[in-house]
């Protein structure tokens, strides 16, 4: 195990916990946590060479899911190079390692690094929420109902998201002795932290969840079709039990009879979180991939057809290509891709012609 030096510079010596205690032990959770970042770099990257191999250029929502990823993986460096101290400050805090000399400079510096770790989780993770948020924007623009609700959206998860990932310095903005002299106990301090941003965590989940909801409940869909999103709103609602359990599990009983908060497997969550969120959005984005490629393979064919066609036509007479032929091929294909991407079969009127718009800006061919 890393021996945790001390801030100047000095050896503060290396702490060896009780694997057996933690529902977690340290090499399992450093491998975890590592295996979740692949996971999502993978999954991100995929992603990204697909979107720029299909329509040439990224989007917003492609931006968001990239600052995800690199928070995720500086949050997962951040936690790695303080596993020791969080193992540290928890066997203390139960009760079943003594504090020696060097423990309170070990936590001034603990209280620094844990502020960057939570402030980083907290980044990626709502930045996967407003890639999401993004990605349906183009579906929303001219259903005016809809547009207002995603503006709603946005104006509370905005300020959502500054108060969570600014939670920990708000709640104590101040390091070193300062802390010490300023600050309740750490326990104390983190539990705060806890229920808010899980309280936000879930509240933010069911805005974002909401507009494809709508969207379901705005247009009559094949069963496939709505199986695909219900799909993705399966992975959502996912997220919001992970934010469940990482709140009601978050607890370790202490010999008085109180609990305090584990902060081992409040990161242990989190990083599952970001995982499945980037999982998540990126589906959503494949989804749509698919559906353009679909409609340009159909593209593809009705043009060979047409070659065969008028070939056939120039070896008993001079054949002329129809004038209107090319418009009428072109909007069958946009027709098309819109229809590979939700397969509409009957919009309600009056939003007939807003809707089959969004469809086939879902897809990313709208300008």
């Amino acid at each position: 195990m890393a021996s945790v030096t001390e801030h100047s510079g000095g050896d503060m010596g290396t702490f060896e916990p009780d694997p057996s205690y933690f529902r977690i032990g340290p090499e399992a959770f450093t491998a975890a946590i590592f295996t979740f970042l692949a996971i999502a770099i993978v999954i991100a990257g995929i992603r990204i060479y697909l979107r720029i191999r299909a329509f040439g250029r990224l989007h917003a929502d492609d931006y968001f899911m990239i600052a995800a990823v690199i928070f995720f993986a500086a949050s997962t460096g951040v936690t790695q190079a303080t596993r020791d101290l969080d193992y540290l400050q928890m066997s203390v805090a139960v009760g079943i390692t003594l504090p020696d000399s060097t423990f309170q400079m070990k936590m001034l510096l603990y209280t620094k690094f844990n502020t960057a770790e939570y402030m980083l989780q907290w980044a990626s993770i709502f930045c996967v929420k407003f890639s999401y948020i993004f990605f349906f924007r183009p579906l929303t623009s001219r259903i005016r109902p809809l547009q207002i609700w995603w503006w709603i959206v946005v104006a509370i998860v905005t300020p959502a998201a500054l108060v969570t990932t600014c939670l920990a310095p708000w709640v104590c903005p101040y390091f070193g002795m300062d802390f010490l002299q300023h600050c309740s106990y750490v326990i104390d301090h983190e539990r705060i932290i806890l229920i808010v941003s899980t309280a936000t965590d879930v509240a933010t989940d069911l805005l974002v969840i909401s507009i494809p909801i709508w969207l379901l409940s705005s247009v009559k869909l094949e069963l496939k079709r709505k199986l695909a999103l219900g799909t993705v709103l399966c992975l959502s609602i996912f997220m919001v039990i992970i934010a469940v359990i990482r709140y009601t599990l978050d607890s370790i009983p202490l010999k008085n009879g109180t609990t305090i908060p584990d902060t081992i497997w409040l990161f242990f969550w989190q990083s599952i979180e970001s995982c499945v969120s980037i999982i998540m959005v990126s589906l959503t984005a494949f989804r749509s991939l698919y559906g353009h490629e679909q409609a340009k393979i159909r593209s593809k064919r009705r043009d060979y057809k047409y070659m065969d066609e008028e070939s056939s036509a120039r070896r008993g007479a001079v054949s002329k290509t129809p004038a209107s032929y090319w418009s009428e091929s072109r909007n069958q294909t946009f027709a098309d891709e819109q229809n590979d991407e939700l397969q509409v079969i009957n919009v309600r009127a009056p939003e007939k012609t807003a809707e089959t718009e969004w469809n086939a800006r879902s897809i990313g061919m709208a300008r």
